[in-house]
């Protein structure tokens, strides 16, 4: 759903199951942004977050969290990015995205 209010607002949006498939399609196309849910299976976002800083390739992409579970104030300062609550606020992340990445 979040793919299709992305593209309906003019950005171009790639989606994965996992957070390790997420790490491997920054090879084939390079993210403006991430949006990263914490909880995924086979990697989840606090694991993704820690490999994507490690990377010289990838750690300069900006990342805003999503998390139902956690409290996104904490997830915000562990993993020192922005972290927006579940259920989403279409608006509240899309103003989000158009400041990450322009609009």
């Amino acid at each position: 759903m979040l793919c299709t209010v992305l593209e309906q607002a003019g950005y171009t949006a790639i989606s994965a199951n996992d957070g390790l498939q997420a790490f491997r399609r920054m090879d084939e196309r390079r993210p403006d942004l991430i949006l990263l849910d914490i909880q995924m299976p086979v990697m989840d976002g606090w694991e993704f977050r820690t490999l994507q800083r490690r990377d010289h390739r990838y750690s300069n992409i900006p990342v805003i969290a999503l998390t139902a579970v956690f409290d996104p104030l904490d997830v915000a300062l562990k993993l020192g990015i922005r972290c927006l609550p579940k259920p989403l606020d279409l608006d509240e992340v899309l103003k989000e995205v158009a400041g990450a990445c322009g609009a």
